[in-house]
């Protein structure tokens, strides 16, 4: 069989690609990433279609791996030469391989073939894809020697068709494996192992019955014994407690005259004591209700100096007014204020009332004062006088009748006329002039003036509004009047230390300042009249409390608690020494008198006894309910005897019959396996001879190797035969590629296939590359190669 050519439309990476094939050796040289793999996947799947499988992982799922990467219709054609015939092929695929289509064409005729999309590599090969991939195609990853595929295996047997047999036969082979394994696993393990421990187990529980049955017995002697001993403790107990009471009696006998002596002994150090706090007292022993009393009146007399010493101080608010005032400030002057301010308030209110009238109409932003209207008058009148060009009037008007004069009588007059006329003339522009400056100086004054008590510039005539404007000025009150008083505002809030211009409104505050001033100072008197009394008080409660503690010789700080504590102390005694004569009158002096001669132990050797006595016996009954317990659990375990019993018989059973299985399923297995080789070994000595061919052609070597039915490749090294694995990549590539060749040849021989070599001598030294390439130039004289590699060293 020979590629002519394909057509990517789209697969993996590639898209929208050509190749054409030679008859010989065909060599792709691309690098790495470029899509070399895909394309030898894509003359695979044209031939046999893809695969549909549910793995996730893209190197088992071809059809996930291999759509288009950039989207679009998957698929392409491939035209191949075989039988004399060439065909091409074309197909498609989809996500889901029942989308997928397949077309088969004769090229001489231009018909499609009837076929189905699986059968056209099987019906050239007469194997499946799988059988296909692992004998044209040859990689790195794929030098394999192994190649346990069922239809090459009939097929190098020449029993074609008989491959689902072979099949069978591995399946057989498989189960009865999987039915040793559950019988009996190598390295331990399995149902055989399962009932042999179970048998053991078994056996030990019944040796530990047997056992259980003679410790039952010996546990029932060591209750009775501890029975018998608890009995014998009970009755010593018994004994004990009737020697007790009589040891109790004669204690009691015994201790009454120590108590006597200890009591009395007590009872004088208490009155010694009390005696010494009589003394304190100075013979006069006060009552809790005295001292509660005094220490009342101390401490009530200390809260009150307290109190007047928070309440005497003098308020911030009075500290300051007081600075302010002082004794300058009398309440006649504060009268003479008020009136001043109540009278500027007047003159201020009429002159708002004026404001609110014409007066305020002409008087815009301020009133003028009588000074400033009168200078303003005198301007105006200033403005209007025309009376200082009557000068060069006349003199021009005299110069005018001299000329005349002049002309009829003498020349001589005319000179001194025209003299006088040019003079005139003179006279009169320099005195224009300067009224001019003038008048526009006083006007730009008259019109400062009107704007600033106005804001209007004139627009009547000046003179009648300055005639109304002194008219109004005279309807203001009277100043003279109200200078006196802003005088004496203005000198009286300087003294009091304040600084404002309103001084109506200053005088006014500092005025209600000082009525809280007299308030304040009011209140203080009151104040200092109730604090004398309470002082007063004070010291008299201080006299009492004082006069108190004087009686007694107290020596700490707070003598109140000396007393307390002393009197507490004296009450107390008091009380003991009574309880004690009590206590002496009970205990006179008694006589011992004992039941009987006989020598008793005392109460605390007779308690130790007995309580050695009650510890020995809860430790018997201790170990008593232990042994009781021990015994339940005995006789409960001696009841599932009987049982274990028929439990290991059965198990016995059961290990003699899977015993049995296990050896009729080794013997089929060795039956089965000696069948199978028997039909492998038919074409193990053509493709061996093949082997060794290539062998020695790629490395000399013609003997010293070892094929076995699963084409697995040993050499014999050393007297030994070692799997290839142990040698290097490169050395184990090359046997590899060597026995694919001779499985490759004893496969197909009629049609050859085309070989499909993928960079598979990336890990050969030079040497080998070299003499592999060799042998690809060799093998392409008799059948299509195409060579992919992605290295121009190793390209041909």
């Amino acid at each position: 069989m020979r590629l002519i050519e394909c057509y990517i439309e789209n697969f993996g990476k590639i898209s929208q690609q050509k190749f054409t094939f030679d008859s010989g050796f065909n060599c792709i040289c691309q690098n790495n990433g470029d899509g070399k793999t895909t394309l030898t996947v894509f003359i695979k799947v044209m031939l046999y279609g893809m695969s549909d499988t549910k793995k996730q992982m893209l190197s088992e799922n071809e059809r996930k791996h291999y759509l288009p990467w950039q989207g679009g219709k998957c698929g392409g054609y491939l035209v191949v030469e075989t039988g004399g015939r060439t065909y091409r092929i074309e197909r498609s695929f989809a996500p889901k391989a029942a989308d997928d289509t397949y077309r088969r064409i004769d090229v001489a005729t231009g018909k499609e073939c009837a076929d189905t999309a699986e059968s056209f590599g099987i019906e050239i090969f007469g194997i499946d894809a799988d059988a296909f991939e692992r004998t044209v195609f040859h990689s790195e990853r794929a030098l394999s020697s192994k190649n346990e595929n069922k239809m090459i295996s009939a097929k190098l047997s020449d029993l074609s068709g008989t491959d689902g047999d072979i099949g069978g036969m591995d399946d057989a082979l498989k189960l009865l494996e999987e039915q040793r394994k559950f019988y009996q696993k190598r390295g331990g393990g399995g149902k055989l192992s399962d009932i042999r421990t179970k048998i053991s187990e078994t056996e030990l529980r019944v040796s530990a019955l047997v056992r259980t049955e003679a410790e039952l017995a010996a546990i029932d002697d060591k209750i009775d014994s501890i029975s018998s001993e608890m009995a014998t403790l009970d009755a010593e107990a018994k004994r004990l407690m009737s020697e007790r009471g009589e040891a109790l009696v004669l204690r009691s006998q015994a201790g009454n005259v120590e108590r006597y002596n200890s009591t009395q002994v007590r009872v004088d150090e208490l009155v010694k004591r009390k005696d010494e706090l009589i003394e304190f007292f100075a013979g006069q022993v006060p009552t809790f209700e005295t001292l509660e009393k005094a220490s009342l009146y101390h401490s009530r007399a200390e809260q009150i100096y307290k109190d007047i010493k928070e309440r005497s101080a003098d308020s911030e608010e009075y500290t300051e007014l007081s600075k302010i005032f002082g004794e300058t400030v009398t309440r006649e002057d504060i009268a003479i204020v008020r009136a001043a301010c109540e009278r500027e308030r007047a003159r201020e209110t009429e002159l708002e009332n004026l404001k609110s009238s014409r007066f305020g109409t002409v008087f815009k932003k301020r009133v003028p004062t009588e000074k400033e209207i009168s200078e303003i008058s005198l301007v105006e009148g200033v403005k209007s006088d025309k009376k200082r060009l009557l000068i060069p009037t006349a003199l021009a008007l005299l110069g005018a009748i001299l000329l005349a004069v002049g002309l009829i009588v003498n020349p001589i007059i005319c000179a001194a006329s025209a003299v006088m006329l040019a003079l005139s003339a003179l006279l009169f522009i320099t005195m224009s002039q300067a009224i001019k400056r003038e008048k526009d100086a006083l006007g730009k004054k008259l019109a400062d003036f009107f704007e600033s008590v106005s804001g209007d510039m004139p627009v009547t005539d000046a003179a009648a509004l300055l005639r109304e404007m002194s008219e109004l000025r005279k309807k203001l009150p009277d100043t003279n009047a109200g200078r006196d008083d802003r005088e004496l505002l203005s000198e009286f809030v300087r003294a009091c230390g304040i600084n404002d211009t309103n001084l109506v409104t200053a005088a006014e505050e500092i005025a209600r300042k000082y009525e809280r001033y007299e308030r304040l100072k009011i209140e203080k008197a009151i104040l200092e009249e109730s604090l004398k009394k309470e002082r007063s008080e004070a010291d008299r409660l201080t006299v009492v409390s004082r006069a108190f503690t004087l009686k007694y010789k107290t020596t700490s700080e707070n003598p109140f608690d000396e007393i307390r504590k002393k009197l507490t102390e004296y009450n107390e005694l008091t009380s003991l020494i009574v309880a004690g004569h009590a206590e002496l009158a009970g205990l006179k002096t008694p006589s011992l008198v004992r039941s009987s001669e006989r020598p008793v132990s005392s109460v605390e050797e007779i308690d130790a006894r007995i309580r050695a006595l009650d510890t020995r016996r809860a430790e018997l009954e201790r170990t008593r309910g232990a042994q009781m317990k021990y015994k339940e659990e005995l006789e409960y375990a001696l009841l599932e005897k009987d049982t274990l019993a028929a439990t290991l018989a059965q198990l016995h059973e059961e290990y003699t019959e899977a015993s049995e299985k296990l050896n009729v399923i080794l013997l089929t297995q060795k039956y089965l396996d000696e069948a199978k080789n028997l039909m492998t070994a038919k074409y193990l000595g053509k493709t061996k001879d093949a082997f060794l061919g290539y062998v020695s052609l790629l490395t000399g070597e013609d003997d010293g190797f070892e094929l076995d039915t699963t084409f697995e490749v040993k050499k014999i090294d050393r007297g030994e035969a070692r799997p290839i694995d142990a040698y290097s990549k490169g050395t184990r590539e090359l046997y590899n590629l060597a026995a694919k060749m001779a499985i490759c040849d004893s496969l197909y021989s009629g049609e050859l296939p085309f070989l499909v070599f993928d960079d598979p001598f990336s890990s050969f030294d030079d040497e080998r590359v070299a003499q592999a390439i060799g042998l690809l130039r060799k093998i392409s004289t008799e059948r299509q190669v195409i060579y992919l590699t992605c290295s121009s060293s190793r390209a041909i």
